[in-house]
């Protein structure tokens, strides 16, 4: 597999430096998106969020957007994954430092780009309510940190109980998002979706849906939700840049139509 490290492709195995920070305290932050024909999907989009985050935690982006894009394109190729879908990978770590959780003062960033065969999304998707809480005041609930192990035991206790994914709630008992997507909901017509400030992603593809809805005449809200989902719930579904929009045929036992008319429209017109 070729991959892009600090400014050059690879074809061999790179050992991690034990003394990384993003490998000893999860000190970094990644960006996963699909690709289709070798080009990105909203990569302006993923690089405006992703130095955002890198503001917000001091951490340095060693490369520009366009080189960046470069390397992207580049690791399609070499991989052989420029037809058709694919998913990229950017990790960002903080680099090699000394012991210790204080910032270095110089630190040395390492940057991270892989690629993988994206498969066709799941038709439909199973979920239940996990035991796992997000901090909604944490950075890790507003940022994609290498920190995932709240994500990786939802997704985890969700596999062991035969269903597909998790949704998790908050610190205050709400349910906020899946382990690896955002939640949205239709009740009485209107589009629900909790807002970042309850524990959120601010997700690519969820800003999409929210402009998509507007422009369609759709009622949108941005509103916290009960531990449960409300039974005048008529569709559930789940976004994120891999799986696009995909609905939710199953929570807690609980059926929903997968997919339902609001979910089927949003679909056509992330499709255009």
């Amino acid at each position: 597999m070729t991959f892009w490290l600090n400014g050059a492709f690879n074809d061999n195995p790179v050992a991690i430096r034990i003394d990384d920070r993003g490998f000893t305290l999860g000190d970094g932050l990644f960006e996963t998106l699909a690709a289709r024909d070798g080009a990105p999907a909203h990569l302006a989009a993923h690089l405006a969020r992703l130095r955002e985050a890198a503001a917000a935690l001091f951490l340095p982006v060693p490369a520009g957007d366009r080189e960046i894009a470069d390397a992207m394109a580049g690791v399609l190729i070499r991989c052989g994954l420029d037809k058709g879908a694919a998913s990229l990978r950017l990790t960002l770590s903080r680099g090699v430092a000394g012991r210790g959780l204080a910032l270095p003062e110089n630190p040395r960033p390492g940057l991270l780009i892989t690629a993988a065969a994206l498969p066709p999304p799941p038709a439909f998707l199973s979920t239940l309510t996990a035991s796992a809480r997000r901090m909604e005041g944490s950075l890790t609930s507003r940022y994609k940190t290498l920190g995932y192990l709240d994500n990786i035991m939802a997704r985890e206790e969700a596999r062991r109980a035969g269903t597909d994914e998790a949704l998790i709630r908050n610190s205050r008992g709400r349910l906020v998002a899946a382990s690896a997507a955002n939640l949205f909901i239709v009740v009485d017509a209107v589009l629900i979706t909790p807002p970042v400030k309850e524990g959120a992603l601010p997700g690519i593809t969820r800003s999409r849906v929210l402009a998509a809805a507007r422009k369609l005449g759709l009622d949108v809200v941005c509103a916290p939700l009960d531990k449960d989902l409300p039974t005048a719930a008529t569709e559930v579904f789940l976004t994120s840049s891999l799986i696009g929009i995909c609905p939710v045929a199953s929570h807690d036992g609980r059926a929903f139509p997968a997919p339902g008319p609001v979910t089927s429209m949003l679909r056509e017109a992330l499709s255009v």
